[in-house]
């Protein structure tokens, strides 16, 4: 987690680092998927702590997790074929 955390800097859960078969990092998920970064780093960003909790809550439940899986078989997918990918973190 302190490794890899969030655009706005904090250590986040759920942070999800994967690892080859040498221990070298091949890839990693922080906290959220890229739809929902960007929906609270826009307009929502601007709009009280409540309404973009509400606007957080309504983007989970129509996304289903669908989004967090896609993105996660798509780190597997680069995983395997030696395309690393940890977006969106500073280094």
């Amino acid at each position: 987690m302190e490794r890899h955390r969030t655009p706005d800097g904090r250590a986040a859960t759920p942070t999800i680092v994967l690892l080859d078969s040498m221990g070298v990092e091949a890839g990693c998920f922080v906290e959220r998927p890229a739809a929902l970064r960007a929906l609270l780093s826009g307009e929502a960003s601007r709009l009280a702590e409540s309404e973009q909790h509400k606007r957080r809550d309504e983007w989970r439940r129509a996304d289903a997790g669908q989004s967090t899986v896609r993105e996660i078989v798509e780190l597997l997918e680069g995983a395997s074929q030696q395309r690393p990918r940890c977006e969106d973190t500073p280094k």
